[in-house]
C-alpha cells in the first residue's frame, strides 16, 4: 500500500442541555394543561399536557374585581414539570355579569324553581339560605357562578345540567 492517509481521531461531543424554567398553559378549553421547556443552547423543546382533574373557586368576585378558579392537573411524566395547580382571573367582576341577587330573606329555594333559566350567569345566595331542593337551577346553561352560604343544605342534583358552573361556599 503505498500513498499517505490521515486518521481522524477527533471525538464530537453530545450536547447536554441547559434547559430553562418550564413554561405551563391552561388550554382554552381549560380541560388541559401543557408544559414546555427549551434548551438554551440549542432550542430544542420539550412538551407534555396534563388533563385537568378538579377546577374549584379559590377567590370570589367581587362587584369591581375578577374572582379567581385553580386548576389541579395530573401529574406530568417528566419529573421536570412539578407544577399540577394553576390560578386564572377567570370569573368576571360582577358588575359585568348578569346576576341574580336572591332576598336577603330566602329560607329555601324549591325543586325546579330556576330550572332552564337563561337570563342570568351569576346567583348569590344569601347567608340565611337553609335549603337548596332538587333540580332548583337544572339545566341553566348559561350560569357560571354561584356563591352559597356554608350552612346551606344542597341537594347533590341542585345544579344538574349545569356544565360551565363554579360553586363558591362562604
Amino acid at each position: 500500500m503505498t500513498g499517505s492517509f490521515e486518521v481522524c481521531l477527533e471525538q464530537t461531543e453530545e450536547h447536554v442541555h441547559v434547559w430553562g424554567d418550564p413554561a405551563y398553559e391552561l388550554s382554552l378549553d381549560r380541560h388541559t394543561v401543557t408544559a414546555t421547556r427549551t434548551c438554551e443552547d440549542c432550542d430544542e423543546t420539550e412538551t407534555e399536557t396534563a388533563y385537568v382533574l378538579n377546577v374549584f373557586v379559590s377567590r370570589p368576585p367581587t362587584e369591581d374585581e375578577y374572582g379567581e378558579l385553580t386548576y389541579e392537573c395530573d401529574t406530568f411524566e417528566n419529573p421536570a414539570f412539578t407544577q399540577t395547580t394553576f390560578t386564572e382571573d377567570d370569573i368576571s367582576p360582577l358588575s359585568e355579569m348578569d346576576v341574580l341577587y336572591m332576598p336577603e330573606d330566602l329560607k329555601v329555594i324549591e325543586a325546579n324553581a330556576f330550572e332552564n333559566v337563561t337570563y342570568c350567569d351569576a346567583i348569590i345566595v344569601p347567608d340565611g339560605c337553609e335549603t337548596i331542593a332538587a333540580g332548583a337551577f337544572a339545566n341553566c346553561e348559561y350560569l357560571y357562578y354561584v356563591r352559597l352560604p356554608k350552612d346551606c343544605d344542597v341537594s347533590p342534583d341542585a345544579f344538574e345540567g349545569c356544565k360551565g358552573v363554579h360553586i363558591y361556599v362562604e
